[in-house]
């Protein structure tokens, strides 16, 4: 355990953070699965949503959100175009 003051501040920040961190990325793996799974325009806005947050936190690279996005809209376009 920490004894310097700013260590303890550091390392309650550094809790708190992990657990949004966690929270966000069970988000995000489970979005895209249901995006996956069935591909509708209220999925696809809500996954942007997610991978954008993950993005902003840092937890997902830029390149790979742009990526998540482009996949998810491949998939929304050919079940569109198939019905």
């Amino acid at each position: 355990m920490p004894i310097i003051k700013s260590a303890k501040k550091a390392l309650r920040q550094s809790r708190k953070h992990h657990l949004i961190n966690v929270r966000i990325e069970r988000r995000l793996k489970s979005t895209i699965k249901v995006a996956t799974k069935q591909s509708k325009p209220g999925t696809l806005a809500a996954s942007y949503k997610i991978i954008d947050i993950a993005r902003k936190h840092h937890l997902i690279h830029p390149n790979k959100a742009r990526h998540l996005k482009s996949k998810l809209a491949r998939l929304a376009y050919q079940s569109k175009k198939s019905n």
